[in-house]
């Protein structure tokens, strides 16, 4: 579906459209203001530009992060193996060793998997509380609840970042030989966490900003 911009050409639809900074005089076009309509086209290219650039930089972010966490684990990785009673012999027939690599692997595919459900769980509520008929659910309560839903999203966003980084710092010690750096690019730990960090980020922006359209 298109719309129609201000000067009768197609142009996109109209949350994606940049605003016609050329028009910001007082005046009238088919009845409208033009400063109404400069003001709502302003709202709704940030409604797209802040969630979007928020997800993008958080991820770049997260990214950086795991990976010198990751780097830093690499380079202490001997001291931990010390203090687990470790050393460069054991292999990943050994018993504890193996058990341990896979716990920690399974903790973060449910890690994720928590994340995953939560964050479905909080887009049904917040569509819930954006479609409820309640009088006591309007208003500035209803903007409320909604900040509190995009904080609570942020939170398990840094809650699943922690905890990712802290499985995989421990299976990097256990791991019975020493990984290379070059390696850290390969993990899938390495891309799918910081892009679901930056998805509770972006989604964090997103929900408050629902009660305006």
């Amino acid at each position: 579906m298109q719309a129609q911009s201000h000067a009768g050409r197609p142009g996109v639809i109209h949350a994606f459209r940049l605003p016609d900074w050329t028009n910001q005089s007082r005046g009238t076009y088919n009845g409208c203001d033009r400063d109404e309509m400069w003001e709502e086209e302003l709202v709704s290219t940030w409604w797209f530009i802040l969630p979007v650039g928020a997800a993008i930089v958080s991820s770049v972010i997260a990214q950086l992060a795991w990976k010198n966490i990751a780097c830093w684990e690499i380079k202490e990785r001997k001291k931990k193996r010390v203090k687990l009673g470790l050393d460069e012999t054991s292999t990943v027939q050994d018993t504890e060793v193996g058990q341990q690599v896979r716990y920690h692997n399974s903790a973060i595919y449910k890690d994720i998997r928590f994340f995953i459900q939560v964050t479905l769980a909080i887009v049904a509520g917040s569509a819930a509380i954006l479609c409820a008929d309640c009088v006591w659910l309007s208003g500035p309560v209803r903007n409320a609840v909604l900040i509190a839903v995009g904080a609570l999203e942020m939170v398990v966003g840094i809650v699943l970042f922690l905890s990712t980084a802290s499985h995989q710092a421990s299976k990097i010690a256990w791991w019975w030989r020493e990984p290379e750096r070059q390696e850290i690019a390969r993990w899938q730990e390495t891309w799918v966490v910081p892009i679901l960090v930056g998805s509770a980020v972006g989604l964090a922006v997103l929900i408050p900003m629902l009660p305006r359209f």
